[in-house]
C-alpha cells in the first residue's frame, strides 16, 4: 500500500467507524436514560476527570475529538498490521467484525 492510499484508508475508515461507533453509543445512551452530552463528557474524562462533568458543551466536544482520534489511531495501527499480516487483508471483513466484538 503506497502512502497516499494508507492515509487515505485511515481518514475515511476512522471516520466511518467513529461515525457509525459514536452514532450507536448516543443512541445507546439515550435509550438509557443519558444524554449525548453527558456521554461525551465521560469520554472527555478520561482526559479531564470529574471536572469534565462540569465542562459543559466544551467538554462533550473535548469528548467527541477524543473519540475520533481513537478511532483514526485503531484504523491506522490496523492499517499498519495489515502491511506487515497479510491474514488481515485477505480476511479482512471478517476479522474487523471479530475484533471489534472483543473490544
Amino acid at each position: 500500500m503506497n502512502q497516499w492510499s494508507a492515509r487515505r484508508a485511515v481518514l475515511v475508515g476512522g471516520s466511518i467507524a467513529g461515525a457509525l461507533d459514536i452514532a450507536f453509543a448516543i443512541s445507546f445512551a439515550d435509550f438509557n436514560g443519558v444524554p449525548p452530552d453527558r456521554l461525551l463528557q465521560t469520554v472527555a474524562s478520561g482526559v479531564l476527570g470529574e471536572s469534565a462533568y462540569a465542562g459543559g458543551a466544551a467538554a462533550a466536544a473535548l469528548g467527541l475529538g477524543l473519540h475520533f482520534f481513537m478511532s483514526y489511531m485503531m484504523a491506522g495501527a490496523y492499517v499498519l498490521a495489515s502491511g506487515r499480516i497479510g491474514f488481515l487483508t485477505r480476511h479482512g471483513a471478517c476479522l474487523k467484525f471479530c475484533v471489534r466484538g472483543i473490544s
